[in-house]
């Protein structure tokens, strides 16, 4: 076989690379030999009709003088259409820049072949080149969506500087489909929080359309405890005309297709499941077995006295099950809490007031939390509103 498969050697990058590329480049050899993206070579015996025209194309591209090699020529005995004949000489060539051209000429014959743009990767990061690295990297996500996501997660995962942050969110403009598994790999290794404002300022507006993304980007934030600048990238993300006008988003339940942690997270454990109600609002079922949240939003309450007013309608079981509660987003203390009765039949409504503390507490967590009971009986509810009130939010 002329030229050989695609190897770990096509795309470990050299010591002159940049250190981002190089950190990553050796990771991606095993997924690369693995992938079975790049193929086969083609065989120099399948023999026939490369003209002198071609070769005069091979001698333009690669900038030869007289006659080509002869693994160039070998490689080249093929179908004069063909894109393996360019991907063989260009193999052979690695990592030498000259590949690049012949390389460039294969994936433009064939776009569908994933050899030509897995050494044209290799080559990029060899020479430290992070914008061709992710022309490659959006090449090969458009062939194999889950290989190309897995490699710009890698890359994601080995961002360790800021330079590298601004490096890589550049490189990002024009591959929106990239940005996503590149913010999935950056934050499975829970960076310093320097670096994670470093590379989302960095990030053109347009990488965040992507909710995915986005969601991304505004969990990291949360992380880190940049509430205000997460709740602010959360509300990019909406409609103008569904921007909340208080501290709580759609506190009628209305919109529950707003992401978390900003909008409704509705939960279906074996703590019990919170859906949303034929009627109005939510519906709620604890079963009483074990404690957990079933639905909760995160708010930017500034300090001071704030009230939680809850209206709800019983629907059977044992009262006290479910609990109205506002804790602190940081470390999880709880501000205040109170149980919801059964009481009457028809609407009720249940106000917990609680402060927030000047100098922690910068974001807070309301949730309708299920209990565990000694009889594991449960409590059903239907839940109508739950608003905030107090100081101006932030």
């Amino acid at each position: 076989m002329v030229g050989g498969p695609i190897e770990p050697r096509h795309i470990r990058a050299g010591l002159t690379g940049a250190a981002l590329i190089g950190a990553v480049a050796l990771t991606m050899a095993a997924d690369v030999v693995a992938s079975g993206l790049a193929g086969p070579a083609p065989d120099s015996r399948r023999a026939s009709g490369f003209g002198p025209a071609d070769l005069g194309r091979l001698r333009a591209l690669t900038g030869l003088d007289g006659a080509a090699p002869a693994t160039v020529r070998a490689a080249l005995a093929s179908a004069p259409l063909a894109w393996e004949p360019f991907y063989a000489a260009g193999a052979a060539l690695l990592p030498r820049p000259e590949a690049a051209p012949l390389l460039q000429e294969a994936a433009r014959r064939d776009p569908h072949a994933g050899g030509p743009h897995l050494a044209l990767l290799g080559l990029a990061a060899d020479r430290g080149g992070m914008t061709q690295v992710m022309v490659q990297l959006s090449a090969l996500q458009r062939l194999d969506g889950v290989f190309g996501d897995g490699l710009a997660a890698k890359l994601g995962a080995h961002v360790a500087r800021a330079a590298d942050a601004t490096q890589a969110a550049a490189a990002l403009s024009g591959h929106p489909a990239l940005v996503a598994p590149f913010l999935d790999g950056f934050a499975r290794t829970q960076r310093p929080a320097a670096l994670v404002l470093a590379l989302v300022d960095a990030l053109p507006a347009a990488a965040l359309d992507d909710p995915r993304a986005r969601a991304s980007a505004v969990a990291e934030m949360v992380r880190i405890g940049a509430y205000a600048r997460a709740r602010a990238l959360w509300l990019g993300g909406l409609r103008a005309t569904a921007r909340p006008q208080g501290p709580v988003y759609s506190p009628d339940f209305a919109d529950l297709t707003a992401p978390p942690p900003f909008g409704w997270a509705l939960q279906a454990s074996d703590a019990g499941v919170a859906e949303r109600d034929r009627a109005r609002g939510l519906a709620l079922t604890a079963y009483g077995r074990v404690a957990g949240p079933l639905v909760s939003q995160l708010v930017t309450a500034m300090p001071g006295r704030w009230r939680l007013q809850l209206v709800y309608a019983p629907q059977g079981g044992a009262a006290g099950v479910l609990r109205l509660r506002a804790r602190c987003a940081d470390d999880g203390a709880v501000l205040a809490e109170r149980a919801l009765d059964n009481g009457m039949a028809g609407p009720q409504r249940l106000d917990l007031p609680f402060v927030v503390p000047t100098g922690h507490c910068a974001a807070q967590t309301l949730e309708i939390a299920a209990q565990a009971t000694d009889d594991a009986r449960g409590q059903a509810v239907q839940v109508r509103q739950l608003r905030l009130s107090g100081p101006a939010p932030r």
